[in-house]
């Protein structure tokens, strides 16, 4: 007989994001701004959780990438004058 444990733990998330900003004065009421983004800077992977049926082969196996997965590192640039 197989019972299904609800409880049983993933490994959890570790996503990091990052920002950097630059301000260059043009004139004394013109100003430019470079942004850089960075998602999942560290480009880690996010596991589905482990199989939760007990007497079934995958119990405990994290067999599968999250659907919720981070997609791989992400960078964004911007330049943006501000008036």
């Amino acid at each position: 007989m197989a019972h299904t444990l609800p409880d049983v733990r993933g490994p959890g998330i570790n996503n990091f994001d990052m920002s950097l900003v630059k301000v260059f004065p043009i004139r004394e009421r013109l100003k430019a701004q470079l942004r850089g983004e960075f998602f999942n800077i560290w480009n880690r992977t996010q596991f589905a959780n482990p199989g939760t049926t007990q007497g079934n082969a995958q119990f405990g196996v994290i067999s599968n990438i999250s659907n919720d997965a981070n997609p791989a590192r992400q960078v964004q640039l911007a330049l943006k004058t501000v008036f």
